[in-house]
């Protein structure tokens, strides 16, 4: 799990915690990315957390990188 360009990484351990509970099995990413590189995770599965509002700039991106075969996962849509 990582948080993309958050300030609160509190809210990224809840939305962790509520993944879990959901069923993923998932390690979170301590740290805010502020420039996300999906390509460094190769063959992973990807809960990205942009906080409560994601950015349509993000919400571009996510979209364009799944169009790719990326395995990833927006939180908190």
């Amino acid at each position: 799990m990582i948080g993309w360009n958050i300030h609160d990484t509190t809210r990224l351990w809840l939305e962790g915690w509520v993944a879990s509970q959901q069923g993923w099995r998932i390690d979170v990413l301590a740290h805010s990315l502020s420039q996300f590189r999906p390509e460094l995770f190769d063959g992973k599965t990807l809960l990205v957390w942009c906080g409560e509002n994601q950015t349509l700039a993000q919400q571009q991106q996510l979209l364009a990188w799944r169009a790719q075969g990326r395995d990833i996962h927006p939180l908190g849509v």
